[in-house]
Order: C-alpha cells, then sequence, then structure tokens
C-alpha cells in the first residue's frame, strides 16, 4: 500500500509539473472521443463539449468514421456511383459525418454566434456625391431614428444567437445568409457594433450601440425630389461571416438539405452508405453540428426524406412519367407548340443524368439539360448535363422532388421523327415526340 502511494504520488508530481511547463490543454473532439493537444488560443476560456447527437440521435453516430479534411473536387468527382435501392413508399434516412466543409440549406441558428459575427452592408458615406457613388446606400436604423452609415466591414461584440436562411461553413469560416439584421441582433441587449461609423451630420463612432429594435434601412441616393428617400424594394438577405470557436454549435430544422465533406454515413431503407462528401434532403429535417480542431461533427435526420446524395450521386431510386404532346402556348409558355412533360412519381428526388435523341429528326430537336447544383458542402462538383444526337437549347431542370413536374417547348424540324430517351436514378424513360406534321 505504502509502495502504491508513492507511485501515485510521483506521477501526480509529474503531471503538475508538465501542465506547469507547457500549458498543455487537453481537448475533447466532439463525436470522436479523441484527446488533442493544444497550446490554447485567443478563443478564451474553454468551452464544454457539445456532443450534435445529444441534439439529433443517430444510431451509431459518427463511430468509425474517421475525422478528415474534404477531399478535391476532383477525387469526389471520380467515384463511382454507389449501389441503390428504391423507396417503396415513405422513408427516413440519417446522417452522420465528421468533415471540414459543412453546408445547410434549411432554417437554423448559430448557438452563440452573434459575438462571432461580422458583416458588410455595402453602405457608403452619405456625404458622397451621388455621381461618385452607387444609386443606393443602406443604413443602421436606430430605435431613435439616427441613421448610421457602417463604412465597410463591422464585427458584432455581444451575446446571443444568429439565425440564418442557409449556411456554409468551410473550417472555422461560416457563411451565413441571414433574412434580415433582426435575425442577426435577436433581442439580446448588449450588442454592439465595431467599426467606422458615420451619420450625414458628419459624426463619427468607432463603436455603435444596437439596441433591440434596430434595422437595416436602404434609401435611394439620387431620388425625385428634396433629399435621400426610402426605396420601393422588399428585404435584402444579408451575408453574415461567422469565425467559429471551439464548440461552437449550429441547429437546423425545416425544409431542405444538410451535407458534409470528410468522411460520413448515410442510412435509409435498410441499407447504409460511407462516402467523402454525404448529404440528406429532406422536408422533416433536424441537424446539428458541432466544431472543435479545425472540423465539424453532424448528425442530421429527415423523418420524410427526399433523397441521400453520396459523393453526389443518388441512391435512393424513384420513377418518372413522361409524354409529348402539341399545344397552344400559353402567356409564359413560349413559341414552341411541341411540348415535353414529365412528373416524379416516385419517393424520392429524381435525377436526370442524360438525355439521347433517336429516329432521324432528332439532330434538329433543341433540348438540354443543367447539371446537379449542391449536395457536395461546397466542394463544386457538378454531375450530369450529358446530351447526345440533339441540338441544345435551353437548360431544362433535371432535378425534381417527388410530386414535381416540368413542362417544356421544344423546336423540331417539322414532319420529322423523334423520340428522347432520359436516364438516371429511375427505370429508362422514352418519349417519343409529337413532332407536327410539315
Amino acid at each position: 500500500m505504502e509502495g502504491r502511494r508513492l507511485t501515485v504520488g510521483v506521477v501526480g508530481f509529474l503531471i503538475a509539473a508538465l501542465l506547469a511547463a507547457g500549458g498543455v490543454v487537453l481537448v475533447l473532439r466532439p463525436g470522436g472521443g479523441q484527446v488533442a493537444g493544444s497550446t490554447g488560443d485567443s478563443d478564451g476560456p474553454a468551452q464544454p463539449t457539445i456532443d450534435p447527437a445529444a441534439e439529433v440521435p443517430v444510431p451509431g453516430g459518427t463511430t468509425g468514421l474517421a475525422g478528415r479534411r474534404s477531399a478535391g473536387k476532383g477525387e469526389v468527382a471520380d467515384r463511382p456511383w454507389p449501389s441503390r435501392v428504391a423507396a417503396p413508399g415513405p422513408w427516413a434516412a440519417t446522417l452522420a459525418g465528421r468533415g471540414d466543409r459543412v453546408a445547410f440549406s434549411v432554417p437554423g441558428t448559430v448557438v452563440g454566434g452573434t459575438g462571432r459575427a461580422s458583416l458588410n452592408l455595402g453602405a457608403v458615406d452619405p456625404r458622397t456625391p451621388p455621381s461618385e457613388g452607387p444609386a443606393t446606400n443602406r443604413f443602421l436604423a436606430l430605435p431613435d431614428r439616427t441613421r448610421w452609415y457602417p463604412l465597410g466591414r463591422f464585427r458584432l461584440d455581444g451575446p446571443g444567437d444568429v439565425a440564418f436562411s442557409s449556411a456554409t461553413a468551410q473550417g472555422r469560416k461560416v457563411q451565413l445568409t441571414v433574412p434580415t439584421l433582426e435575425a442577426v441582433l435577436g433581442t439580446a441587449p448588449g450588442v454592439t457594433a465595431v467599426g467606422s461609423f458615420v451619420r450625414s451630420d458628419g459624426a463619427k463612432t468607432d463603436r455603435l450601440a444596437l439596441p433591440p429594435g434596430t434595422t437595416m434601412g436602404e434609401e435611394c441616393r439620387d431620388p425625385p425630389g428634396d433629399g435621400p428617400g426610402s426605396c420601393p424594394r422588399g428585404a435584402t438577405p444579408l451575408a453574415v461571416e461567422v469565425d467559429a470557436a471551439p464548440a461552437l454549435a449550429v441547429r437546423a430544422s425545416g425544409d431542405g438539405e444538410a451535407a458534409v465533406a470528410g468522411s460520413a454515413r448515410a442510412g435509409a431503407l435498410g441499407r447504409t452508405w460511407e462516402g467523402l462528401v454525404v448529404a440528406i434532403e429532406a422536408q422533416q429535417l433536424r441537424s446539428s453540428a458541432a466544431y472543435a480542431d479545425d472540423l465539424w461533427t453532424v448528425t442530421a435526420e429527415g423523418t420524410a426524406a427526399r433523397q441521400v446524395w453520396v459523393d453526389v450521386w443518388p441512391v435512393i431510386d424513384t420513377a418518372l412519367s413522361a409524354r409529348s404532346m402539341v399545344k397552344s402556348p400559353g402567356l409564359f409558355d413560349g413559341p414552341h407548340p411541341l411540348r415535353i412533360q414529365w412528373t416524379n412519381v416516385g419517393f424520392a428526388s429524381s435525377q436526370i443524368f442524360s438525355a439521347e435523341g433517336t429516329g432521324p429528326g432528332a439532330p434538329t430537336v433543341g433540348f438540354d439539360l443543367n447539371k446537379t447544383i449542391g449536395h457536395d458542402a461546397g466542394l463544386g462538383v457538378t454531375r450530369g448535363d450529358r446530351v447526345v444526337n440533339l441540338r441544345g437549347g435551353g437548360d431544362i431542370d433535371s432535378n425534381l422532388a417527388p410530386g414535381e413536374g416540368v413542362e417544356r417547348g421544344l423546336s423540331a424540324t417539322p414532319g420529322t421523327a423523334a423520340t428522347i430517351v432520359l436516364r438516371g436514378n429511375f427505370p429508362e424513360v422514352r418519349v417519343a415526340l409529337a413532332i407536327p406534321r410539315a
């Protein structure tokens, strides 16, 4: 017993000495259960570890997923299409991932993000002649009716959460699309803007208190009549940047998509997929993310899921119903009476990757597709847009949610015959075009 006490005492003394000499801080990475060393930074006192799975529990969590930085665009683009499964009815999906890129196209909140936020309204000094600046100017309208014009980017100092309509993150840099300034300031008192601010009377300050009720206004700099007036515009979304700190948390819920690039796993319809970038699309999506050691840990669940995207490939199959007809174009239909129409009649989002024209008249048919957009956490990977033996033309939506449809007018040489073959995450669809006779 005395020997054990001596050993414990020696070990304790050595640990204390190491801590005193090196200033070592132990940081627990969210979701990974790993311990990493850090020499500390300017983020202030250590923050509590946040596990996203505590907010959105996902079976298995991130167990077995290596925390890693995202692969390059080319490496992801070269990944083969994973095996797929068809959705026989409504279904649910889950996502778990760890990486340096995250994207949410769903409303959410950055918890405690106000004090780490900055933005640029693009304002100019109100005394600048209209001929030397933009036609409109933005300002901060305080409850006392004073107008302050922020010159350049300014940051916020104070408590509060930031509500967003969409968000992307690469490492600690988080870019938010925010519907209004009020969504940034919230209702928390004591928020201060730090930067350079002027009034039209020449008053200046570098710290501007923003009490509840502060809004952003936009005025015409060269309006008819005397003096600047309010521009007749709707609400303009704001671009807000948040500098992530250890344990910064993001919560999102609603209709949209969550994606993570690095190492990720998705589950749906009794299947599991892993990839370099994974996204789930759902009407009833709940997602949570936490930041530590320059990586994000993300979990998400969609109880009314529409698609799982693995390496920018859809892995849940659906079905299309398509036809062609001739009809008199409506006011917004364009000049072409030849129409093509298809509808997603399945239970997952559809993606057309290629369209091929067959028949003698196919090369004269004006038809083209757009590429996939998103599903890659900001990597810039796109797929599809392969059109064979067709003349090309205006892009037609290649991606449809369940129940959605598209109808477009096509140009073609009268009296010829042509068929368009659509291929994607659905059984091949052949549409014989109802080309009018000459």
